[in-house]
Parts: C-alpha cells; sequence; structure tokens
C-alpha cells in the first residue's frame, strides 16, 4: 500500500490521471517516521505526489473533520534522521481471514467480515495496532471497505467489512491486503474472496457459509454415527434469495471418500421444489447404510428452473433458463444465464452394527473409557463406614456388628461415571476423580418416576430414581442416585434422549433421607418387569432379557439381534423383599445362608465350651449370638429375609385382610431387622407389629358386630328350621366323637 518495490499493486493498478489517492498513517506517539517515496513513470504523463499531514491542533471542517495540509518542509529531512525503532509486528507471523470464499454481490443484508491478527517474532499478540484494508478487484470498479474502527484488541485481532462497490455488482474476485500502518508493517497473507453476481441468486442452499461447498448446517444427517442397517435422514436446508420464484430438483448421492469427485450412488431425489421469493424449505430422503465404510460422503445437486416475473399484461410465467449441475468449487463463475449449483460434506466412518451390548457405557451416553463396576447378581457386602462390595457367598462370613444390612445380590449394574480424558493406572484405579456426567436413555418409552403432590417434576424418591417405561409396556429400565433429572414424569422419550446427569444421590445414614454425594458418584441402572398394571416389580438381569437386548417391535433396534443371550441369565430378584427367586442369585443366597449357618454353628460350640470351662458370662452373651446368627443362617437358606427392612409396611385397607397384610409384611421385616443386627428397626417393626394385631381385632369387633345387627334384623327361624339345624347338629357332633377334625376340616376352617 506504500511500498510499490514490493508487489504491491493495489493502488496502482487501475490509477486514472487527476485522481488522488490517500494512504493514511497513524502516528499515536512523538517518533521518527519512515515515508520513502518512490515514483514510477512513462509515457507523456506525469504524476505528481504530494505529502500530507493530520495534527492534533488541526482546524476542521463544518462536520468536525480535519483538514489535512502539506507537510511542511522544516519538519523533513534531507539525509537519513538514524536508526529507525524496529516494529513489534512481523508481517509473516501476522495472518488475514475472511469468513466467506464466495460473496452474493447483490446482497444487502450482509457483508464480508475480514480479520486481521497481529503477531510478533514469536507469534504472540501484538495489541494497540492501527490496520489499513485495500483490496486488488480483478474486474470493475473499487470494493467498498469499512475500515477497522478500533486497534488490535489483546489478541491481535481487529476486523474490517467488505463489499462491492455500488455501481459495479459484476462478478468478480478481490485480493484483500492488510498493513498495520502504526509500525508500517505489511501483513504477508493476503485473502480472496470472489463476489458473485448475475440474474439469478447465487445459490439456494440456504447458508451463510464460508464455501459453497463447506457448509456443515445446510447439509445435515441424521442419526449419528452412522451405522450400518440403521436408517438415517438426509437434508438439505433451502432458500430462494433471488427476485423470481423456481421450480427446483434435489438430488442426494452418497459415496465412500469422494469429495471433490464425482458421485455415482444417488440415494434419493426430491422433485418440484416450488420456492417463492424469500421462501426457505429443507428437503429430505431417507437412507439405510448397507455396508462398514472408513468415510462416508454426502452431496446434493440442485437443478430446475427459474421462473421469470409475467410482463407487464399478467400473460403469464416463462421458463428462463435451465440450471446445469456443477462443481462450483471447480467452475469459473457463472454468466448471468447459468448456474452452477452442488453441496457435499464429509460426514465420517459407517461402523458395523454390533448386537446390543448393555455393558457398554456409550449405550446409555456416558464416554467409552467406562468400564462395569459391579454386575447384576453380585452377592455383596455393606460393611459400616465401607464401601459396598462384592463378596464370595460360600466363603462370607456376615458380622452384625461391621455389616450394616444382609448381604444380598445386587439387583442393578454399576458403571463408573469418568471424563473421557480420564484413564485406569490398576485394576480398579483411575488417574482422576469420577465426575458428573449427562446420560440418555437406551430405549424408548415414557418416563417414570415420584412426584411431589400437583407436580409432574422427578423428586422426592431418596435414591433419585429415574425410569423410563418401555414402549409395550413390559419393563421399565432405571437409573439410581442421578444428581439431576431433567425429564417430567409421563414425559414420552426417543432411544438417546438426555435423561438427567450421574451423581451419588442416596440416603443419609443418620436422617435416612435422601441427599446427594452420599455414595460415590456413579451410573447405576437396572431392568425391572413390570406386574399385570404395568407397574415396575421384579428385578431381571437387564443384559440377558428386557428391553435393552430384546427390543420391542414398536422400538426396534437397528442392529441384529443375538442368538441366545449374551451372557447366563442371573436370575430374578423380588422388589419386595430384595430375595433371590431363581437361576445363580438364588443359589448364592442358598449358599451364604448355609456357610453362615455352618461358620455359626461352629462359633455356638466354641462360646459353649468356653462357658462349660470358665462360667463366663459373657461366653453366654456370644453363644445366644452365634445362635441368632445360625438359625438366620438356616432361614437364608430356605427363605432370605426381608433385606428392604429400613421403611415400615402400610395397611392397604381399613379392614382385617389389610391389616393382616400389613402385619405378615411387618413381620417379614423385623426378620430382616434382626438379621441384620439392627436393633431399632427391630423395635420399630415389633411396634407395628402389636400395632396391627390390635387393628385386625378391632376390625374383627367391627365385622361381628356389623354381622351381629344383621343378623337381629332377619326373621326368626319357624320349627321346621330349628329341627333340621339341630338334626345337622347332632350329626356332626357323632362324626367328630368317631374320628375328630380330618385335613378337609381345617381346609374348611
Amino acid at each position: 500500500m506504500q511500498n510499490f518495490a514490493y508487489g504491491r499493486e493495489d493502488l496502482l493498478f487501475g490509477a486514472r490521471l487527476g485522481d488522488s489517492y490517500v494512504v493514511p498513517v497513524t502516528v499515536d506517539t512523538p517518533r521518527d517516521v519512515p515515508i520513502e517515496v518512490r515514483y514510477s513513470g512513462w509515457g507523456s504523463s506525469g504524476r505528481g505526489i504530494d505529502l500530507f499531514w493530520v495534527t492534533p491542533d488541526s482546524p476542521r471542517d463544518s462536520l468536525g473533520k480535519p483538514i489535512a495540509h502539506i507537510v511542511p518542509s522544516d519538519v523533513l529531512y534531507t539525509e537519513p534522521p538514524g536508526p529507525i525503532e524496529k516494529p513489534t509486528v512481523r508481517g509473516a507471523n501476522s495472518m488475514l481471514s475472511a469468513d466467506f470464499l464466495y460473496f452474493p454481490a447483490e446482497r444487502t443484508d450482509k457483508d464480508v467480515t475480514v480479520t486481521v491478527r497481529l503477531a510478533d517474532k514469536d507469534g504472540n499478540p501484538v495489541a494497540g495496532k492501527r490496520v489499513h484494508l485495500a483490496s486488488l478487484v480483478s474486474y470493475g470498479g473499487a470494493d467498498a471497505i469499512k475500515e477497522p474502527d478500533k486497534p488490535t484488541d489483546e489478541k491481535g485481532e481487529t476486523t474490517a467489512r467488505i463489499r462491492p462497490g455500488e455501481r459495479y455488482q459484476v462478478t468478480h474476485d478481490s485480493r484483500i491486503f492488510a498493513t498495520d500502518v502504526t509500525d508500517l508493517v505489511d501483513v504477508a497473507q493476503v485473502t480472496r474472496v470472489t463476489f458473485q453476481a448475475g440474474t439469478m441468486p447465487t445459490s439456494f442452499f440456504a447458508s451463510d457459509a464460508f464455501s459453497p461447498y463447506y457448509a456443515p448446517e445446510v447439509l445435515s444427517v441424521e442419526p449419528l454415527p452412522l451405522i450400518v442397517g440403521r436408517p438415517v435422514t438426509v437434508s438439505a436446508a433451502l432458500e430462494n434469495r433471488g427476485k423470481f420464484p423456481v421450480d427446483l430438483a434435489a438430488t442426494f448421492r452418497a459415496n465412500d471418500l469422494a469429495i471433490g469427485a464425482a458421485f455415482t450412488n444417488e440415494i434419493g431425489r426430491v422433485e418440484r421444489i416450488q420456492l417463492k421469493t424469500g421462501e426457505a424449505r429443507r428437503v429430505s430422503v431417507k437412507w439405510t447404510p448397507g455396508k462398514a465404510e472408513w468415510h462416508q460422503c454426502f452431496e446434493v445437486q440442485l437443478h430446475g428452473t427459474v421462473l421469470f416475473g409475467a410482463n407487464r399484461s399478467q400473460a403469464g410465467i416463462v421458463a428462463a433458463a435451465f440450471l446445469p449441475t456443477t462443481n462450483l468449487a471447480y467452475a469459473l463463475p457463472p454468466a448471468a444465464n447459468s448456474f452452477w449449483e452442488r453441496i457435499q460434506t464429509n460426514i465420517g466412518p459407517v461402523v458395523p452394527c454390533a448386537p446390543a451390548d448393555p455393558f457398554d457405557p456409550t449405550m446409555f451416553g456416558l464416554p467409552g473409557v467406562n468400564v462395569v463396576q459391579s454386575r447384576y447378581g453380585n452377592f455383596r457386602a455393606y460393611p459400616w463406614g465401607g464401601t459396598p462390595h462384592t463378596v464370595d457367598p460360600a466363603t462370607y462370613t456376615y458380622d452384625d456388628e461391621k455389616d450394616k444390612k444382609w448381604p444380598h445380590a445386587h439387583q442393578g449394574v454399576d458403571v463408573s461415571s469418568h471424563d473421557a480424558s480420564d484413564y485406569m493406572t490398576g485394576p480398579g484405579e483411575w488417574n482422576g476423580k469420577p465426575v458428573k456426567l449427562p446420560f440418555w436413555s437406551p430405549i424408548a418409552g415414557t418416563v417414570t418416576c415420584e412426584t411431589p403432590r400437583g407436580s409432574d417434576k422427578c423428586e422426592g424418591n431418596d435414591y433419585n430414581i429415574v425410569g423410563v417405561v418401555s414402549c409395550d409396556g413390559k419393563y421399565t429400565f432405571e437409573v439410581l442416585h442421578a444428581s439431576r433429572v431433567d425429564v417430567k414424569n409421563g414425559q414420552p422419550v426417543s432411544r438417546r434422549q438426555h435423561l438427567g446427569v450421574t451423581g451419588g444421590f442416596a440416603p443419609n445414614p443418620k436422617t435416612h433421607k435422601g441427599e446427594q454425594d452420599q455414595v460415590p458418584v456413579h451410573f447405576h441402572w437396572q431392568v425391572r418387569k413390570n406386574d399385570k398394571d404395568g407397574k415396575p416389580d421384579t428385578y431381571v438381569d437387564g443384559k440377558s432379557e428386557g428391553p435393552l437386548v430384546d427390543p420391542p417391535s414398536c422400538d426396534p433396534s437397528p442392529c441384529p439381534k443375538v442368538v441366545g443371550p449374551l451372557h447366563q441369565n442371573q436370575g430374578a430378584i423380588a422388589s419386595d423383599q430384595m430375595t433371590p427367586l431363581s437361576g445363580p442369585v438364588k443359589k448364592r443366597a442358598t449358599d451364604f445362608g448355609r456357610h453362615l449357618e455352618t461358620e455359626s454353628q461352629r462359633e455356638k460350640d466354641e462360646w459353649f465350651d468356653i462357658w462349660e470351662s470358665t462360667g463366663d458370662s459373657l461366653a453366654v452373651d456370644r453363644f445366644n449370638h452365634s445362635d441368632r446368627k445360625a438359625k438366620a443362617g438356616a432361614k437364608a437358606a430356605k427363605d432370605p429375609p426381608d433385606l428392604a427392612y429400613q421403611r415400615l409396611a402400610v395397611a392397604p385397607s381399613d379392614s382385617v385382610a389389610g391389616y393382616v397384610d400389613a402385619l405378615t409384611a411387618s413381620m417379614e421385616r423385623y426378620a430382616g431387622a434382626e438379621a441384620a443386627g439392627d436393633r431399632s428397626w427391630t423395635a420399630r417393626h415389633f411396634t407395628a407389629m402389636q400395632l396391627y394385631l390390635g387393628r385386625a381385632a378391632e376390625a374383627l369387633r367391627r365385622d361381628a358386630d356389623a354381622a351381629q345387627k344383621e343378623g337381629e334384623q332377619l326373621p326368626p327361624d319357624d320349627a321346621a328350621t330349628q329341627g333340621r339345624l339341630e338334626a345337622a347338629r347332632q350329626q356332626v357332633l357323632a362324626r367328630l366323637r368317631r374320628t375328630g377334625l380330618t385335613p378337609e376340616d381345617f381346609n374348611r376352617v
């Protein structure tokens, strides 16, 4: 801009005799400024060069603009003034870029933004420098440039805007230059923008993209990643920015590794796309990948007719031009009556469709670095002041002084919750700490959760459980310990839809109420089989049955199913008492009960020998303690106690049957609390048993009183009826004297 000897032609090109060209140079602080003027002349026409300056005390015109004056000769050096301060900015390290490579010359709602970044010799940003831009056009008049109004910021950046001159909206290339005018340093990089003009709009793709062949928001493929056998929707956003309606057709193609090349595999076509002026629309086709590819590219080509306006007599619309399909990236600028339109994108690989694996954390939206920490059916111990851990039921000895509750089979699967950048340093050891991560639903269905009265917000559960009922209503997928639930009860969800964030929400040991961070952050999922009313009931092995591995027809999986289960089904666990019902989990509970009975019996014998030889009263207490454990083990081997004893039973109705059911549940939970050595809950359930026994008696009395009143309202028996009743009574008494009560009599009772 100020030194033509370095190949700068942006002012020299197109210079006309009599015109003036102003080159601004900003001087912020008093210093020596090197200004070198070189003159090249040819022919008979001469050129004059004047040097002007503006100082802080320069006079101003009526608009307040300083008036430039010719530089006085007394401030000029006739000889070089000496060493000039070396500039901070290094042109080779500085950069220049535009946000468009191709731009419609007719657009008035937007300009091309040019960003300049100044850097020093080490590549560090340089702030506080004024920048001036200029352009060299390939054809037509000069571009309109709005120079940067601010010096470079802390990033070393400042921006300008450029568009074609109003009187010269023709197709042309513009080379854009930038100069640090504070230090008089040219930015070595030159950027280029092609301004496209013509009768028709330059593109019908609805994009403010950098170039016509790079527009990620215009050409969309969903869902991702691409999987063999899973259908996807390929769509393109179109918009008519022209002055006339159009009738287009879109051809969709897909090739492996073909960006820029000819696409031969047509996957769909949309005809008769009629767009009015200013109208926007997204058109799409369905496509199913048929084989695995390590790269998959897509292309959309537009062709059709631009409909110019009717004549003044409204005689009709005339088809004016056919639009051939040509790649803009390789074509010359379009002529006034032609159009090139095609867009491409590279999506990535098409991966093989592997059968669903619930042990893969990505199935739930977690990073793939995570691992399963505890499987369904693992027998786990719960020590006081420690973390639950897996034990061998055939060898583990339960101790109610060390274990806070009865060991039992894990009803779900625990998965770690670590960021994708984390990694394991050893078995069970990680480099970083677990973090709270978002997770999604692996199935389609309806959200179910506990909610406050009058609300659909998922909250109030002590484990912050959020569930999704499968679309066929047969199973419920549940997640425990969520730090946050972002869906509502009754909300329909699809596969891979966000549900919440992992966490450690669980009951506080002191208050028994759910609170954040009571257990380590992890992801616990489980699958339950619904009862006849569609409510979550029995726990099942989600890796062997249920919607995760056997999706219903209403939520089909794109991948083939595995022949047979992924692994041995561990069996079912009762939801009410956490009692193993079948399979390996049942066997583990039985093994544990037998082992506990054997070990406790051995302890009884040892304490009896000690008492017999010493008479120590402590030995008697330990003997009784071991005896209780032996009995609990024997019972567990046959029918494990109710491990969910930390809640009181509730009578379903104010009736004899309702109170008897509550009494039975209280007795089972009493046994569970006693087996776990939990004296507090043992006392609570004992009190509840007394309460429900008393209420059952009251209900019986009410029923008896009601029956008495009904009997009193009945008419008295006549002599014949009384005779028949007496005869029947005598027959029963005679039979009882001969045979006594038979099993059939007990069944009747």
